[in-house]
């Protein structure tokens, strides 16, 4: 798949009653919908509300929340309630959940213990395994997202950043149906390439949020600079990008993910706008670069 590329964005939290026709509106196919509302009082409403647009935007995939919270997991609980979350994700129909993994200097800042950690991570894996057990028994592959290094800390072993961590830890496990999400921001932020990031996940890349930054910030944390700007408001080399998708034949819309609460003044409509705009003015000039006439272009 190459230019245009089909598009899909996120939610950024807002009610889908709302936004979806938004999402129409601008240009969007796909939407990456927001996880918070699996465990929400009004998810049968929720549910009906993106079935029926659904003719236009295509629910693609959910983000799940945080579950893998500091040392004390039990592991049982965080099991059933990765089931239950990927249960209520299926009548929306989205194709991929998203997962984090700890990145263990931001749960451990007073050190790194190793055998703490790989008995943590077994326990992460065996519940990602059984969430992927059920992901495939309702059509939904399960995708792990690149985090961010803590400043301090680049250990390795300690955060899934690189594409190498990404590639080591699904094939550690070792389920059918796991893939890689690349957060392009995430990627800036731990000093990765990510168009390189693509080119070296390769099939394994089955889900992008896609979003833009100015790098860290000296003195600051990476996720205080974790801003999630439209393409083009930020460092990153958008091109590149787009030769690496193309590389690698990559099969799948690309999917932004945006946000409104790192920078102030931003209206959801702003940012779906800008996305869209942004991306396609940045295929128009690549067609440019390669000789062709970006009129062709159709999105």
């Amino acid at each position: 798949m190459t230019m245009p590329w089909p598009l899909g964005m996120n939610t950024c939290g807002q009610p889908h009653e709302s936004c979806l026709p938004l999402l129409i509106d601008v240009g969007f196919r796909y939407v990456y919908l927001d996880g918070t509302r699996l465990e929400a009082d009004d998810l049968p409403a929720s549910h009906a509300a993106v079935q029926k647009h659904a003719d236009r935007l295509i629910p693609w995939s959910i983000h799940l929340p945080i579950l893998f919270h500091g040392w004390e997991l039990d592991e049982g609980q965080v099991t059933e309630r990765l089931l239950r979350l990927i249960g209520n994700a299926a009548p929306y129909g989205v194709r991929n959940a998203t997962l984090h993994v700890p990145c263990y200097s931001r749960i451990s800042p007073e050190g790194f213990d190793e055998e703490r950690v790989a008995a943590h991570r077994g326990k992460v894996m065996r519940v990602i395994r059984s969430g992927a057990g059920r992901g495939a028994e309702v059509g939904i592959r399960l995708n792990i997202e690149n985090g961010m290094h803590a400043a301090a800390e680049r250990r390795p072993g300690c955060c899934v950043a690189s594409a190498a961590d990404l590639k080591a830890y699904v094939e550690a496990v070792g389920a059918e149906g796991v893939g890689v999400c690349l957060d392009t921001g995430h990627a800036m932020l731990s000093g990765e390439d990510p168009a390189q990031m693509i080119r070296d996940l390769g099939g394994l890349l089955q889900e992008t949020h896609f979003n833009d930054n100015f790098g860290a910030f000296p003195d600051r944390d990476g996720a205080e600079c974790d801003y999630h700007r439209p393409p083009g408001i930020g460092k990153i080399d958008w091109l590149d990008v787009m030769d690496a998708l193309e590389e690698i034949d990559f099969p799948h819309p690309v999917v932004f993910e945006e946000g409104m609460v790192q920078v102030g003044g931003d209206t959801f409509e702003y940012l779906a706008r800008a996305t869209y705009d942004n991306w396609r003015a940045f295929e128009r000039a690549r067609a440019k670069r390669d000789g062709r006439d970006p009129m062709t272009l159709q999105s």
